[in-house]
């Protein structure tokens, strides 16, 4: 339910996670801290993984007992295949960017299993950190066939994206527009970057009212520019277009929103013990132009479908929003704890099922 993947299991058949443990290969070993993000690069059990340690991982699939890449079945192992170095703070954010260009990428896989994304030459990793950057690297070293041996090579780089005058929290991609990657930062800024050719030039940037912690840019209901920014108090929906935030959600009074996701023109957030689903085709145009919050607050009661309450006093600490279904998780996931997962009718807020999370 949470954006980010589950990180994949090492050669060892040991999931690389856990206190204590490092960003590593065979029973963990090799850095000083654990994945704790997760990117899947097309398919094909390929995987990008972002740790504390400010590095980053790249994992392919290899038949077991061989040291040659493979396609992805019941008998593979996903290893990792090169570290990339380069950042000097923890990873926040991972997004594979497609339409980058050719130069950046190298030559699709000779091998089997062509996944989109690695098989896409435009195609590259974008990752952000606390560092204030963003870097772009080249997923090469997943097109080469050969297993570890092809970890060297050509400097997998693309570019580095400053201009954030604090940590970068969330990257997603601008709807409709290839080449392009937005960052959003805890400097209360959201900058459109054009990386088409492999170049890093910002073509915007729009502030925010609060400091940014996610991004979802997959927002039908604001616009063909629309995306939202998502921050501690609430959401602010931007027009990238006219560079600047057009209405305001906000979250429950005196509860911090630690989660957000967005389906078509709905998006829900979640924070203390509630979540809300807003729908963006209720929200007038230019709702947040010249009151900002105040102006905003009834923007957001049109848009608001529907508030859930968990039972129990149970924080909210992660949702998933589809067609259907609203899920939200609560924060104290434990082996045999009451039900902690919770399933809600995405149009009126019902209930429909409680799962334990084993």
């Amino acid at each position: 339910m949470s954006t980010a993947a589950r990180p994949p299991r090492s050669s060892g058949g040991v999931p690389p996670r856990g206190a204590g443990r490092p960003h590593g290969a065979t029973e963990c070993s090799s850095s000083s801290s654990s994945p704790h993000l997760c990117a899947l690069i097309g398919g094909g059990c390929r995987y990008a993984t972002g740790s504390r340690d400010s590095t980053v991982r790249l994992w392919a699939p290899f038949a077991a007992g061989s040291s040659q890449a493979a396609s992805c079945s019941s008998d593979t192992q996903v290893r990792p295949l090169r570290t990339l170095r380069g950042h000097s703070d923890r990873i926040t954010a991972l997004l594979v960017v497609d339409g980058v260009g050719a130069g950046a990428g190298g030559s699709p896989p000779p091998g089997p299993d062509p996944s989109p994304a690695v098989s896409d030459p435009g195609a590259v990793l974008a990752s952000a950190s606390a560092d204030r950057t963003v870097r772009l690297w080249s997923l090469a070293p997943l097109r080469q066939a050969g297993g570890p041996a092809s970890s060297s090579g050509r400097q997998p780089l693309v570019c580095t994206l400053r201009g954030h005058g604090d940590g970068v929290a969330a990257l997603a991609r601008l709807p409709g527009t290839p080449g392009s990657l937005l960052s959003g930062g805890r400097d209360a800024r959201v900058k459109v970057w054009d990386v088409g050719g492999g170049g890093g030039a910002c073509s915007a940037t729009v502030r925010l009212s609060q400091p940014c912690q996610q991004l979802l840019g997959s927002c039908t209901g604001v616009g063909s520019g629309g995306v939202a920014a998502v921050g501690a108090a609430g959401v602010e929906l931007l027009d990238v277009r006219c560079h600047k935030p057009v209405a305001w959600l906000r979250h429950t009074p005196g509860s911090r929103v630690v989660c957000a996701a967005a389906h078509g023109p709905c998006i829900a957030t979640g924070g203390g013990r509630s979540a809300r689903v807003f729908d963006l085709r209720r929200v007038g145009g230019g709702a947040g132009d010249a009151g900002g919050r105040e102006a905003g607050a009834a923007a957001a009661a049109a848009a608001r479908l529907f508030t859930i309450t968990h039972p129990r006093q149970l924080p909210v600490a992660s949702l998933h929003l589809d067609r259907l279904r609203l899920v939200t998780a609560g924060a104290q996931v434990q082996l045999h704890a009451q039900h902690s997962v919770f399933v809600w009718d995405a149009e009126d807020g019902r209930p429909l099922a409680q799962h334990s999370s084993t």
